[in-house]
């Protein structure tokens, strides 16, 4: 097998090659430690975007972001709160269970 030909990871379960950088002297593609070293001369760039609501919960530190995906009747929720209790944490749901789990409207 070539060096070109030596995979990045496990196409059965996801799993990093762990012999990649032993076999072709470069380092794994998908070992990133900073998630954008892969990106050369790029810079992030703020684009509008209309698929993303913001709700507060009453006078409480408690945000939610809903944000429509690409897909038919999918909607992530990401939480932020001040206390970090839940902060991260992401639901994908249908918007009728959306709008039922808190009690809004999309």
């Amino acid at each position: 097998m070539s060096k070109e030909n030596i995979p990045t990871h496990d196409p059965q379960t996801g799993e990093l090659n762990p012999f990649y950088e032993e076999l072709t002297g470069k380092k794994n593609p998908l070992l990133l430690n900073d998630p954008i070293d892969h990106i050369d001369n790029s810079s992030w760039e703020e684009i509008p975007c209309e698929n993303v609501r913001k709700f507060q919960y009453g006078d409480f530190p408690e945000i939610i972001y809903v944000i429509k995906t690409g897909f038919k009747n999918e909607y992530l929720v990401t939480n932020e709160d001040a206390y970090h209790l839940h902060l991260g944490k992401t639901s994908i749901m249908t918007k009728s269970k959306v709008e039922r789990t808190y009690n809004i409207k999309l």
